[in-house]
């Protein structure tokens, strides 16, 4: 299969990982039948050579797919999507935005808790000199 076949793009403006970025458009590839099971992957030198990428990046994203199940390696003939597929997984939402704790948000005016008074230091000043 030639790499031009895969329709992989990528987003060099993206904030996600070139190498996430490879992995996600193979797994969708590879998901949505446009590779079929037993289909042969393009060789990891020639994707990245198309793509315009260091080899480690495509390595990376093979790896992966081949620890999830989805494609299956043999040496010495290459990378080939399995013909049994695991069930696809969900891929996580993307994280969310993280909020401030309650008591700094706007408009919570309501006083933060005091120390407690067993926390408080009782020590009396030191003096100096006999007693």
């Amino acid at each position: 299969m030639e790499p031009e076949a895969l329709l992989v793009t990528l987003d060099r403006a993206s904030p996600v990982p070139v190498l996430r970025q490879v992995y996600l458009e193979l797994r969708r590839a590879i998901l949505a039948g446009a590779i079929p099971p037993g289909g042969r992957l393009p060789p990891t030198r020639a994707l990245a050579a198309h793509l315009g990428i260091a080899r480690n990046s495509v390595v990376a994203a093979y790896e992966q797919l081949l620890a999830e199940g989805f494609i299956e390696g043999r040496v010495g003939a290459g990378s080939f999507v399995s013909r049994d597929m695991p069930e696809p997984l969900e891929l996580p939402p993307p994280p969310r935005p993280r909020r401030p704790p309650p008591s700094r948000m706007p408009g919570n005016t309501a006083p933060r808790p005091s120390t407690p008074a067993a926390a408080r230091s009782t020590t009396a000043p030191c003096r100096s000199g006999a007693a």
